[in-house]
């Protein structure tokens, strides 16, 4: 897929305690628009593509304010 968990027009969503194991995905958490999204003890181990994309286009009002990542494991991830 192109991302497992899609942000868009969310304010402070809260991924917590997820785990992408072994999967291909272009982005697994993919935050396209959003303010305050917060992503913790997760891990993405195994990954053929990318974890986290925060969005930054501010010509095209795409953005990604005040995001915070924290705890997360990322083992063997392969950029597509």
């Amino acid at each position: 897929p192109a991302a497992f968990i899609a942000n868009a027009n969310t304010l402070n969503m809260v991924i917590d305690n997820c785990m992408f194991y072994n999967t291909s995905a272009t982005f697994c958490i993919d935050n396209v628009q959003g303010y305050g999204m917060t992503v913790r003890e997760c891990v993405f181990k195994g990954i053929t593509g990318n974890g986290i994309r925060l969005q930054q286009i501010p010509s095209l009002a795409e953005y990604s304010y005040v995001s915070r990542v924290t705890n997360c494991d990322f083992s063997i991830i392969t950029a597509l």
